[in-house]
């Protein structure tokens, strides 16, 4: 009998079968260890069995299937479906195994003898395997011939070792340090069992998740059917039928919110259980709901049960569904109030015959619910049978007892409702009665159809006299009184939620969408019950008036049918503690059409397809009656080809022509807002937005000049007279222009002919045109000298932007025509000079260090006026110019920290700024505007040495200089608070990633497509790697992570010189393409490797660029992960599973694996230092390449600082700042040699002093009340530069009035994080990551304090406090033992 050890438990009755066989058939000397996973190189693989025979170790696979398995390739096919064979796989771990055994004494040669195979056991007996190629027939045993398969030694090669007894200690020793407990459970394809639910002789209900997705993915409920797999194939088939008969009713219908979903069908591999996954909702059965008296349902949500339920039913008629079990049971309650029909295991599918399976379904649903024309035929199951089932529901809602007690006593009253509710409940109308009889007639035939049932429900509860003028229906969406409030709960500021705020117990904000509007503001929420996202308008405006509005946008978007191009509704309600209604809409992926237009990001047949889609949308609205009147491009969604119109918040139905709101900018001239609007003024409405918005779309400019609403009997602008659209014919042209007429008569009457105009069109561009901005038409710009580029000439330029170029410098200065190639907007472009240009300031300074394009911005400004015709006068010296723009004249100093000529910078600043002396504001001049780009410091120094005659121009700019706002029309734009990692509001993609992009345009890089060396370049290949659609913007992330960590340390304000510098540095090195071809001829593989981006990202070893020095301070080479490095350093790039990239060369992977193989050979590293460094610098390049190139989300893990991810979630406010003031006081007290500084409450300890052999130890203490932490963000009010918080900031201040502040940068914040691990400092470290902290300690000693604590070991304290009279005081304290 064979030893057995058991690490876990077996999860299936094959593997406990095969066990149970092994354990009494396999001889004494034999080990069977079973249910184990293995850690091999980051990576986790799963063990059934393991046998350890004298002459072999097998890992074996134990499979219960029935009837025959063919092989075919790598797949296995049985009767009932194919899978892939479990032998490659199995081989992959055999062989991860015997590398772990080897590595246990990597001394000892002979540990590669042990032979490691591989078995796959069949169990069932009645199994035929078929292997036709014989490709896997030596590793696949029935379990009754697996004892000779397993003592058969001549199955073992003869080079390997046949005595694997002498190793078994190195074997269990390897196994014991990697081997662990199974972490699952049963699982269900890819389905782990969480929890049981349910056990009946039918099935067996599981709450599992998804074993990818884990836990946090969600769960759902797993209804595992017991099967019978033995059965002759037509009872199978039958069998079959049956129990995937609920997953064939709902996934034959589109979804509906009152209705629960299925997610997959299958059976196991035994085929002995069929699983059937839907949504896992929370919440009460409607059955439970009616027996608790502690969970009553109010009025309300009874009428909303009938409703959604008739709403169900007729979504099910029309899809030919019969549910068959109606009953209180197989209603859901969620606990967002959403009832759900659930449980259609009995469903009727259309007309299909289904004889057997209603005679199943008989013996299984309740006799109570049935409907009469089923008590005598099984198949006459109908919508109507759903409806009397229904009747009877909605009988037991609203009286709390059953219609009819028994299916006789229903007979013998003719299913006649005896008991009229409406007399004893007076909430229900008298016509209640009779709705509800004509639901439970005897006769089918006579009951109303769900449609009719919904529409007459609906019509009992409007006022008579209101009923008979319009027979409107009436909706409750939304609550009337809003929940108590909670007074400890402090009011939300609505406007700027924070990632994770819990605006529900259903729904988490993740993050605003736009700016708040005019009646409220829109976030993108989880809904935490479905686990999707959603889009959550809350209204702020007007709020107790805008309750009856949300009402009717709820009840107009609920009668409308779906619509591709329409956005759909999902709840609406108050928020708790008197908080605002709200509506909730699908949330969609995708961008907004202003953004796309603001980034002249659609392509004219782009444009032309969002006007038929949103034309078709209107039309949808139109037909029934509804009109959404604040068409613009906010509320336009693109995605994938496909617009979505949203946000109906001022929507107008015909039914209630009551005055809209809309944008401005978008109304008709024409249109009357003193009258009530009809019909067809809500038609004219719609239609003329949607005209604005596609002009602007197809011109990237408003129709009109200056002016901010449609000017009356002024035609638009030709879109003609834009460059972005100077080429669109005349068909487009006049359908544009024809939308936006000034007056009604020659604008579109419908959506209907404005579609029929749309699809008339059959060209949008005139032929002769082409565009300019394409590939293939692109030149280079000609070279400094007037002579032309030549291939090379953009790789040419980017050498001279990196700071230490050998070659030239010259590109790290002004904004010629190659700088222009890839110069980024910012928000200086997008609003300051939009503000300037404007004339809404009269003084713009723009401060900052050297190359943070200052400069740049002034040319690109004048460049852009001069683009629109305007004449610009340069300055005589050339530092600077003027120009008028519609009478507002302008003037520019390009660098107001340098002598101009002979003119020394003290005259030429005083008279730059003359025009603003004296301290009366309102004398300087109000039509012109004059920008000057300067150093901070010249600027202070000379507004300081002038301050008599520049007094009230000297306050201006030092209440700006401190938090950058604007006053008096003056504008000091500190380029050093610019964050180029930061994105907005506007523009989601950052400066770096931007300009990352234009360096890696496809148009500027053409020469090298006639290169001999393209297949193997590294300049091509990084270029090709950012550029590479599916897996660029993943290598970006990670390239930008490090710029982030490297900005948050607060050591270098990172200038666009500096960005410039590094990615010029990234993407070609610092070799011209001829030196390149010359390396690649000589084969200097070295330098060849380090010019790869994954490599040269940091810069070269001695690199004195000061960016590049920084980033090589994170340099992921330098790191450690033991499990990644063995891997790499043994199995070099195949211990990674790498991202893919479409058009981009390998031939790195091939330096790679020649570095690897060239490795000295050897163990002992530490014996020879230049084998070591060998071996370290090609895992470092392996290293690298695994954090920006390896699959999966656990790059940040290769990071030196651990603690970056929590600080930036601190930042983001992903975190409570709460959390980050106990974190930061308890390592300083940590710091302070306390052992438990969690003891202490939130209290700071700081030790009075040090002796050396002192044998007590006295803290003072300070309360937690007199410390707070805030995010440091010191451009939050900066309305032109990007920013984003960089830092924490602790702050003390105590009623002496006595401040200090610790600026938690990354460095500072990372070494807290290692003092609360125990980390002790160095005298080094504490002079330079702990100096702020010394200096903070240093202040807070000069603080009084009334409580002192002693010690002598850490452990045991006594405390001194001295109370208000002075007198002291001594407690005994034990302190809690050290967590």
């Amino acid at each position: 009998m064979a030893q057995v050890f058991a690490i876990g438990e077996a999860v299936n009755d094959e593997e406990r079968k095969a066990i149970a066989w092994l354990k009494d058939k396999l001889p004494d000397d034999y080990f069977v260890i079973h249910s184990f996973e293995v850690e091999q190189f980051d990576q986790l693989f799963e063990v059934d069995i393991c046998v350890v025979a004298p002459h072999a170790i097998y890992l074996v696979d134990a499979k219960g299937i029935h009837g025959q398995v063919e092989v075919a390739g790598n797949s296995w096919h049985t009767t009932h479906t194919s899978y892939r064979s479990p032998l490659p796989k199995l081989r992959g771990n055999a062989k991860s195994l015997s590398g772990l055994i080897c590595n246990q004494n990597r001394a000892n040669k002979d540990l590669k003898n042990i032979y490691v195979d591989t078995a796959v056991v069949l169990t069932i007996d009645d199994c035929m395997f078929l292997d036709p190629e014989d490709r896997e027939r030596g590793h696949v045993v029935s379990l009754k011939n697996s004892t000779r398969f397993f003592t058969d030694s001549l199955r073992i090669p003869e080079r390997f070792e046949r005595n694997v007894t002498k190793y078994i200690q190195i074997i269990a020793e390897a196994l014991g340090k990697s081997a662990k407990k199974r972490s699952h459970g049963e699982r269900y394809g890819n389905w782990e069992v969480a929890e049981t639910l349910t056990v009946n002789e039918y099935f067996t209900e599981y709450r599992a998740f998804n074993v990818t997705a884990g836990r946090k993915g969600g769960t759902v409920l797993a209804k595992a059917y017991k099967a019978e797999p033995y059965l002759p194939e037509d009872d199978r088939a039958k069998q079959k039928r049956l129990l995937e008969n609920a997953y064939r009713a709902v996934s034959k219908m589109p979804p509906h919110s009152a209705i629960a979903g299925v997610k997959d069908f299958f059976s196991t591999e035994a085929q002995d259980k069929y699983i059937l996954l839907t949504d896992d909702i929370p919440g009460d059965s409607l059955s439970s709901k009616l027996k608790d008296s502690s969970f009553l349902l109010t009025f309300d949500q009874k009428k909303r049960v009938v409703k959604e339920m008739l709403a169900a039913l007729n979504h099910m008629c029309r899809h030919d569904v019969v549910h068959r079990n109606i009953t209180p049971d197989n209603i859901l309650i969620g606990l967002d109030g959403q009832p759900r029909l659930v449980d259609f295991d009995y469903a009727r599918i259309g007309a299909e015959s289904t004889t057997t399976i209603a005679d199943e379904v008989q013996e299984r649903i309740s006799n109570r619910y049935k409907a009469p024309e089923l008590w005598a035929d099984n198949n006459a199951a109908s919508c109507a049978s759903d409806i009397y089932s229904l009747g009877l529901v909605i009988f037991e809602l609203f009286s709390g007892d059953a219609a009819f007690e028994t299916v006789t006593q229903a007979i013998e009253k003719s299913c006649v409702l005896t008991n009229k509710l409406s007399s004893t409940n007076k909430q229900l109308p008298s016509e209640f009665d009779n709705w509800l009889q004509a639901l439970c007639h005897k006769e089918a035939s006579e009951r109303l159809t769900a449609e009719l049932a919904l529409e007459k429900f609906n019509e009992l509860w409007r006022p008579k006299q209101e009923a008979q003028m319009s027979g409107e229906e009436v909706v409750e969406p939304v609550q009337n009184k809003p929940k108590k409030v909670d007074p400890a709960q402090t009011p939300a500021n609505y406007k700027r939620l924070k990632n994770g705020y819990q605006l529900s117990n259903k729904y988490v904000v993740q993050q605003p969408l736009g700016k708040p509007g005019g009646f409220g503001v829109v976030y993108k929420v989880t809904d935490t019950f479905g686990d999707v996202s959603r889009a959550i308008k809350l209204i702020l405006q007007d709020r107790e008036s805008v309750l009856e509005r949300l009402k009717q946008e709820y009840r107009t978007l609920l009668k409308l049918p779906e619509h591709p191009y329409v956005v759909k509704v999902y709840d609406a309600d108050v928020l708790p503690n008197d908080g605002p209604p709200y509506i909730v809409f699908e949330y969609l992926e995708g961008l907004d059409v202003g953004e796309l237009i603001q980034q002249r990001s659609l392509t004219t047949h782009e444009v032309w397809t969002m006007a038929k889609q949103v034309a078709e949308g209107l039309k949808h609205l139109h037909d029934h009656n509804i009109y959404h009147c604040d068409i613009k491009p906010q509320n336009l969604i693109w995605k994938d080809g496909k617009v979505r119109i949203i946000d109906f918040n001022v929507s107008v139905d015909a039914e209630d022509l009551s005055l809209g709101g809309g944008s401005r900018k978008y109304l008709p001239p024409d249109l009357n807002i003193t009258e009530t609007p009809q019909s067809f003024d809500l038609v004219d409405r719609d239609l003329y937005a949607l005209g604005i918005t596609l002009y602007r779309a197809m011109t990237g400019e408003y129709p009109w000049a200056n002016t901010q609403c449609p000017p009356l009997d002024e035609l638009a602008r030709h879109p003609s007279e834009f460059t972005q659209s100077f080429n669109l014919t005349d068909d487009v042209s006049s359908v544009l222009l024809k939308l936006i007429s000034p007056k009604r008569v020659d604008r579109f009457e419908s959506a209907d002919q404005l579609l029929e105009a749309l699809n008339k069109v059959q060209q949008l561009k005139k032929a002769q045109f082409q565009s300019d901005e394409s590939t293939s038409q692109f030149h280079l710009p000609p070279l400094a000298d007037g002579s032309n580029p030549s291939k090379s000439a953009f790789h040419d330029y980017m050498l001279t932007l990196y700071s230490q170029s050998r070659h030239s410098n010259s590109g790290t200065r002004g904004l010629d025509d190659y700088a222009k190639l890839i110069y980024v907007e910012t928000s200086l472009d997008t609003e300051l000079a939009p503000a300037v240009l404007a004339g809404q300031l009269r003084l713009v300074l723009i401060t900052g260090n050297a190359g943070d394009g200052k400069t740049a911005f002034l040319q690109q400004l004048e460049s852009l006026v001069e683009k629109q015709g305007t004449t610009l006068t340069l300055n005589p010296l050339g530092n600077g110019c003027s120009f008028e723009l519609d009478g507002h004249k302008y003037i520019t100093n390009y660098d107001g920290s340098q002598d101009e000529g002979d003119k020394e910078n003290e005259v030429v600043l005083d008279e730059f700024f003359n025009a603003y002396h004296g301290d009366d504001i309102s004398k300087w001049p109000h039509n012109e505007t004059r920008l000057i780009a300067i150093n901070e410091g010249r600027l202070i120094d000379f507004l300081t040495q002038n301050a008599d005659e520049f007094s009230a121009l000297k306050m201006l700019v030092e209440e700006s200089l401190k938090d950058g706002s604007v006053k008096n029309e003056v504008a000091v734009v500190n380029l050093n608070m610019r964050d180029v990692l930061a994105s907005t509001e506007t523009q989601k993609n950052s400066i770096f990633e931007r300009l990352l992009k234009k360096m890696t345009s496809a148009k500027v890089w053409q020469g090298c497509d006639y290169c001999a060396l393209k297949d193997k370049c590294y300049v091509k290949h990084n270029v090709d790697t950012f550029r590479d659609e599916q897996t660029g913007p993943k290598v970006i992330e990670r390239l930008g992570y490090l710029y982030k960590l490297t900005s948050l340390r607060n050591q270098l304000h990172i200038t666009m010189r500096d960005l410039r510098s590094a990615l010029s540095y990234m993407l070609v090195g610092e070799y011209s393409c001829s030196e390149i071809q010359e390396i690649y001829a000589n084969g200097e593989a070295d330098k060849i490797l380090s010019g790869y981006y994954f490599n040269s990202w940091c810069g070269s070893k001695n690199t004195q660029d000061r960016l590049l020095k920084l980033l090589s301070e994170t340099d992921i080479a330098q790191g450690s992960d033991v499990r990644l490095d063995r891997g790499l350093d043994f199995l070099g790039l195949e211990a990674v599973d790498w991202l893919q990239f479409e058009q981009r060369s390998g031939h790195e992977t091939q330096l790679l694996e020649n570095a690897h193989q060239a490795l000295p050979s050897g163990t002992a590293l530490s014996q020879s230092k230049e084998r070591y460094l060998s071996h370290r610098h090609v895992v470092g390049m392996l290293r690298r390449k695994a954090y920006f190139e390896r699959r999966g989300e656990n790059w940040k893990g290769l990071l030196p600082y651990r603690s970056a991810k929590l600080l930036v979630s601190y930042l983001e406010g992903e975190y409570s700042l709460a959390e980050a003031k106990s974190l930061a006081i308890n390592a300083i007290n940590r710091g302070e040699g306390l052992h438990n500084p969690a003891y202490f409450n939130g209290q700071l300890a700081m030790q009075v002093r040090k002796v050396n052999q002192g044998t007590i130890k006295s803290y003072r203490l300070f309360p937690a009340d007199v410390f707070s932490i805030e995010v440091k963000d010191s451009a939050m009010k900066s309305s032109y530069i990007e920013h984003s918080p960089q830092s924490l900031l602790l702050k003390y201040q105590d009623e002496t009035g006595l401040t200090a502040e610790l600026d938690l940068d990354l460095d500072l914040f990372e070494m807290l994080q290692r003092l609360n691990q125990g980390y002790i400092p160095s005298a080094q470290a504490e002079q330079s990551f702990y100096l702020s902290l010394t200096v903070f300690k240093n202040v807070l000693a000069s603080a009084p304090y009334q409580e002192v604590l002693l010690t002598t070991n850490g452990q045991k304290y006594e405390k001194i406090t001295r109370d208000s009279g002075g007198v002291l005081q001594l407690e005994h304290l034990i302190a809690e033992a050290q967590s």
